[in-house]
């Protein structure tokens, strides 16, 4: 059996739910999460718009990271993040390179895992067929497609 010296000790982290929470209250509590010894970093949430009407919020997870890097020490990045679906690639990528010579946290900013990504050959090709189905839906009116 290990010694309690050589067992490493569990990280636990902060669940940043701007949906649940106005920002500025949530940068109170990030840092009192902080304070408290959570330390394996904040998962800031990056909704469009809250799940439910008791909720009530939905910040914009980049600008609040940004304030987070001001207010904290600890790694942070988005739960999700939807280049392609919610925002273009490209406002990511400017979102993501701004906090990094902003905050200086860490390299995986954009996600939990770098392993969340797909190869850019496919990204590439589902991005193509998006711009020919939205094509085809304004020239139509209207269209049913499955995939």
């Amino acid at each position: 059996m290990e010694s309690p010296e050589t067992v490493p000790m569990t990280k636990i982290g902060y669940a940043a739910m701007l949906e649940q929470f106005h920002p500025t209250d949530l940068l109170d509590y990030c840092a009192a999460a902080e304070d408290a010894g959570f330390s394996a970093g904040f998962m800031v949430s990056e909704h469009f718009h809250p799940w439910t009407p008791q909720q009530g919020q939905s910040a914009f997870a980049w600008s609040f990271m940004g304030a987070l890097g001001t207010r904290t020490s600890l790694p942070f990045g988005t739960g999700v993040a939807c280049p392609g679906f919610r925002y273009h690639p490209a406002v990511i990528a400017h979102a993501a390179a701004t906090l990094g010579v902003e905050c200086r946290k860490d390299a995986e900013m954009l996600d939990e895992t770098r392993d969340a990504y797909k190869p850019i050959e496919d990204v590439m090709a589902a991005q193509s067929e998006l711009v020919e189905v939205v094509e085809e839906l304004t020239q139509v009116g209207g269209v049913c497609v499955k995939g």
